[in-house]
């Protein structure tokens, strides 16, 4: 084997990465960027120092490559014999658990270092948990993965870059008879 290979092979999959993960990236990105500033301007009476840019960015990242894993964990050869409004909502459901278990493991893991326990920081979470901001995170990260995968799945049905090219590309010049 060429050693010189290895390089060239590591960065041809490293592009492959980037070009799958973009799409899902970058709807993220701006989906979270939109809440986010949302969230900063009903905050703004409240001087409350928030940076919506950074965290956009971080999350997208984490729930582009989240939805990548799990499409490629679950895979859906089992689930084509449902309708695709079943799937979407089958896979919206299991990305919101997803997204309370991390939510509250990160929650635990915060408590937990400032109450210098697990036990101690999981009463102190308890205590100090706020049921609607949480119900409001969720709604919120299932409408966004849910749109994504709608999105998803219209484009897997009108084949390879058919929504791109309905989205993004120029409308043909209209012929006037």
């Amino acid at each position: 084997m060429n050693t010189r290979s290895i390089p060239q092979r590591l960065s041809r999959r490293l592009l492959e990465l980037v070009r799958e993960m973009a799409p899902p990236v970058i709807f993220f990105f701006i989906a979270l960027l939109a809440i986010l500033v949302i969230f900063k301007l009903f905050v703004a009476q409240y001087t409350i120092e928030f940076y919506a840019f950074g965290k956009a960015a971080l999350g997208a990242v984490i729930i582009g490559k989240g939805v990548l894993l799990m499409e490629w964990a679950a895979g859906k050869r089992e689930m084509r014999r449902l309708p695709v409004a079943a799937i979407v909502a089958m896979r919206t459901a299991m990305y919101a658990s997803a997204v309370i278990l991390l939510w509250s493991l990160e929650r635990l893991i915060d408590a937990s270092r400032q109450a210098k326990g697990v036990r101690a920081g999981a009463a102190m979470l308890l205590a100090n948990a706020n049921l609607d901001r949480f119900l409001g995170l969720v709604i919120l990260a299932s409408l966004v993965i849910g749109t994504y995968l709608v999105l998803e799945e219209i484009s897997h049905a009108m084949g390879p870059g058919a929504l791109r090219k309905l989205f993004f590309s120029r409308p043909a010049a209209c012929s006037t008879s």
